[in-house]
């Protein structure tokens, strides 16, 4: 199918990323699809991001740098919606890149199915294995395979975690879909998945790309590894507005999910944190303020947890420390 004819604006975000933009810059440049610009938004950098950027764009007219003071993420990326000219709008982080034959596949796809949005799983790479896995990643030659899913069936598997739309980087939409949704600016963790759900509830078909051809780097500066309140917070508010849509909708079964999972929120930053940390303190804050809409959809199990957590920190420490513990001496008799 020919569909060169088709428009794609690819938006990345950059923040001080000097040592590995370039990488997913090229990465775009080496695609087999040719029909599109790339929208750089630098969010105030203080390091030599701009200059490589501006480096890449002397050698290649389809790339464009917009400018603006640091303000997160999600204000960079709607800088780059309210530039871009594509029928698609394709998300990238600037520290991922993807295979030769991503566009490709994903712009057929949704030609192909009359279909409002794709994407491919992201697969993670620790930093310190990046190069290793990188060269086999970019030749992967095995043949892209996609699956269809009107609305329902996209959305079900978005709330279960069976799409390929866990984050933004890999999703392509069309730029109609979009119109005028913009990412919440308070939200700096789980600002994707809302804005994937905010679109992908309007009604959409979506395309899903079985491989993963966008990878992602792990490294020290992701703030998806962040577990302070500010960053359970986000990630907790972004339930609650996912949430308190479905109920509006009448949808209680993706609402409860939402709210399991904003419970799950407080686990895992909990295991990060001391149990009697001010930012500890804060959470457990919020869960008593939640009680009475978070407890009840809660199992047997997250209940005495959550109980635990409200009036007993501390054993509930001991609880996920003997835990790990009895994980690791499992593996050990394994021979892992």
């Amino acid at each position: 199918m020919d569909t060169n004819n088709k428009s794609v604006s690819i938006i990345i975000p950059a923040y001080n990323r000097q040592n590995v933009i370039e990488e997913c810059i090229n990465s775009v440049l080496s695609q087999s699809y040719e029909n599109f610009e790339i929208i750089i938004i630098d969010d105030g950098s203080t390091d030599n991001t701009v200059e490589i950027c501006r480096q890449a764009a002397a050698k290649d007219d389809r790339i464009k740098i917009l400018f603006g003071t640091h303000g997160g993420v999600s204000s960079a990326r709607n800088k780059g919606l309210d530039a871009a000219k594509g029928e698609y709008i394709f998300f990238l982080d600037s520290d991922d890149i993807i295979h030769p034959k991503l566009l490709e596949t994903l712009v057929c796809g949704l030609e192909k199915n009359h279909a409002s949005m794709t994407g491919t799983k992201s697969r993670n790479c620790p930093q310190q294995y990046w190069h290793k896995v990188r060269d086999k990643f970019l030749q992967d030659s095995t043949p892209a395979e996609t699956t269809f899913h009107e609305h329902n069936q996209a959305l079900r598997s978005f709330f279960y975690g069976q799409s390929p739309f866990d984050v933004m980087s890999g999703t392509m939409m069309r730029r109609d879909l979009i119109g005028d949704t913009r990412y919440k600016t308070d939200l700096f963790i789980g600002e994707d998945f809302y804005f994937i759900y905010e679109n992908l509830v309007k009604g959409a078909n979506a395309v899903f790309l079985k491989q993963q051809w966008c990878l992602n780097r792990i490294h020290d500066n992701n703030t998806s590894w962040q577990y302070d309140f500010d960053a359970f917070w986000s990630r907790f508010h972004r339930r609650e507005l996912v949430w308190k849509n479905e109920e509006s909708l009448g949808r209680d079964e993706y609402a409860n999910l939402q709210k399991n999972d904003a419970f799950g929120c407080f686990i895992r930053c909990f295991q990060q944190q001391k149990p009697h940390s001010a930012d500890v303190k804060k959470m457990r804050k919020t869960l008593k303020k939640y009680k009475k809409i978070v407890y009840p959809v809660l199992s047997g199990r997250n209940k005495t947890l959550y109980f635990l957590a409200l009036y007993f920190p501390g054993l509930l420490s001991l609880y996920f420390k003997t835990i790990n513990l009895l994980q690791k001496i499992k593996k050990r008799v394994k021979g892992e």
